[in-house]
């Protein structure tokens, strides 16, 4: 179970608790005056009563709202499931790893995940090779400046068309 339901069942087991030693112990009778009805029950039975009053009209109030998330999940759900899987990147042993790594422009070496003080971190085994430093000092040219998602172009994308 995750940890949140498992918090709120317990603080529902403790204000239950908290609710039964209360009514136990204010057990007398009391007088009800309702539409000329007046029945005497004890004051325990009238604060259950009241407390899983409370209950059903809570359930009954966020019941639409669990219900429209629920099917909201599952159409999620299935348009995440008919979504193309991104295509994976050929996995390379060690052998070809060394030929296949980018060389460094500052040292000529293979660039490995060097840190800033220079150590090479052999990167784990099937992992891509890193990527070499960038050469130049200016500011990358977008790849397509009409693309409204490049945001270095420094344009304004145009607003999203409104929903129906």
């Amino acid at each position: 179970m995750k940890t949140t339901t498992v918090l709120w069942l317990v603080l529902v087991a403790l204000v239950a608790a908290a609710v039964a030693v209360f009514a136990a112990s204010n057990a007398q009778s009391v007088q009800i005056h309702f539409m000329g009805w007046q029945p005497e029950p004890s004051l325990a039975l009238l604060v259950i009563g009241a407390f899983l009053a409370g209950g059903v009209v809570v359930g009954a109030i966020s019941l639409p709202g669990r219900i429209r998330l629920g099917l909201r999940v599952r159409t999620l759900e299935r348009q995440l499931a008919a979504m193309p899987s991104p295509p994976q990147q050929p996995q390379l042993d060690a052998a070809t790893a060394d030929h296949a790594a980018p060389q460094d422009a500052r040292s000529g070496s293979a660039a490995r995940g060097a840190d800033a003080a220079g150590q090479g971190a052999r990167p784990a085994p099937g992992a891509p090779p890193a990527l070499p430093a960038p050469t130049h000092a200016g500011p990358i040219a977008p790849a397509n400046p009409a693309d409204p998602r490049d945001r270095s172009s420094g344009a304004t994308p145009p607003h999203p068309p409104a929903r129906p």
